[in-house]
């Protein structure tokens, strides 16, 4: 048998094999997942596809994905055309893209029913959150509510947080989250803000709105989630999301006096790379001029996976991104660092054809990152 026939044969053999055992493959993995794992669902089977790196599997008749942990290749997992995508790994928020990104909003997220629970095992880790800057663009009344779009366009977010106590990982239950960013032109909504001409660039709509704003309380297990769309970005800032804890002492308060933690989150710089260089309502925009490396919040801390979100792609093009918060009431680290955080001069977010920030600027005047400096 020639030297061709011989690799066809054993490609045939390979894919063979991964036909038979891909449900084996499927359990296996979930069995030895850690909390990095997202588990697949729904699809119409379907076949093709070679096995993948960062969890990718080989496609076989069933219609569900599951991921490897860690971010090492994976060959195990079965995945239909229509499956869910595949989760990355828990260590720098990696994550598989195998299809185009829905932009349709939350209206888009007609598979949300069949999303899987990246959290289906115990946490594998308990490193306590670190505080950062909350920025002049925290709001005072944003509502509790899980869709927090208000109908805004762009790709379709679930964002799926956990809740656990530093010390003994536990579940944290009764405890609110409150979330907010900016929208995909990098601007901010509401009228109570610390600085409204900074944050909104005294935009209409942007003034009567509440967008990407919301708060929950965490179930008996300390979870919670929140729908709306993959952030914009401003000059100077890599792109984020603000959030902050309160113990259920706390729940409903309107400030951020009492929280245990104020910090934010970040997404790795390969999806963002991606998205602003193809998906419309983002490439528009041009590339974020900020890097994680040049962040003025977390730009020159040596380790920015604490930070960073995993994500998977679901079946329907929505994004499923997620990361486990760990609080503590007698430890902490980080610091709110100084002043408000980058340049203040210059026009609002979103105005003189730019990106949006003060004269090219984010909310607030640089601080530096290893103390959590600075950051709108």
């Amino acid at each position: 048998m020639g030297q061709q026939a011989k690799s066809h044969a054993r490609g045939l053999d390979r894919r063979a094999m991964f036909s038979i055992l891909g449900a084996v493959g499927v359990a296996i993995l979930a069995g030895c997942s850690d909390d990095s794992e997202a588990a697949g669902s729904g699809g119409s089977g379907g076949s093709g596809g070679g096995a993948g790196s960062g969890g990718a599997g080989e496609s076989g008749a069933a219609g569900t994905g599951v991921a490897g942990t860690g971010g090492s290749a994976g060959e195990g997992g079965a995945g239909g055309q229509a499956g869910e995508g595949q989760a990355g790994s828990g260590q720098g928020g990696s994550g598989t893209v195998t299809r185009d990104w829905a932009t349709g909003g939350t209206a888009a997220m007609t598979a949300a029913s069949s999303y899987p629970d990246p959290f289906t095992s115990g946490a594998a880790a308990c490193s306590l959150t670190c505080t950062v800057t909350q920025g002049p663009c925290w709001a005072p009344t944003a509502p509790t509510r899980q869709d927090v779009s208000e109908g805004k366009p762009g790709i379709p977010m679930r964002l799926a947080l956990r809740l656990v106590e530093a010390d003994g990982c536990t579940p944290v239950a009764g405890a609110e989250i409150e979330i907010w960013h900016c929208d995909v032109e990098g601007v901010y909504s509401a009228k109570d803000v610390e600085n409204v001409a900074f944050c909104t660039a005294n935009k209409a709509d942007a003034l009567k709105a509440y967008f990407f704003r919301g708060r929950a309380v965490t179930d008996s297990e300390g979870k919670l989630v929140f729908d709306g769309c993959f952030p914009g970005w401003y000059a100077s800032r890599a792109i984020h999301i603000h959030f902050v804890v309160r113990r259920s002492a706390h729940v409903g308060e309107h400030t951020t006096t009492n929280s245990t933690v104020v910090s934010q989150f970040f997404f790795p710089a390969e999806l963002t790379a991606s998205i602003f260089s193809k998906v419309a309502g983002y490439v528009d925009r041009g590339q974020p001029d900020t890097s994680l490396e040049s962040d003025t919040v977390i730009g020159s801390l040596a380790d920015k996976t604490p930070y960073i979100l995993d994500y998977a792609q679901m079946s329907d093009g929505a994004m499923l991104a997620w990361k486990t918060i760990a609080i503590s009431d007698t430890d902490s680290c980080g610091s709110t660092g100084g002043g408000m955080g980058g340049n203040m001069g210059g026009g609002p977010p979103g105005m003189g054809g730019g990106p949006p920030g003060m004269g090219g600027g984010p909310p607030g005047s640089a601080g530096t990152a290893g103390t959590a400096g600075a950051g709108g």
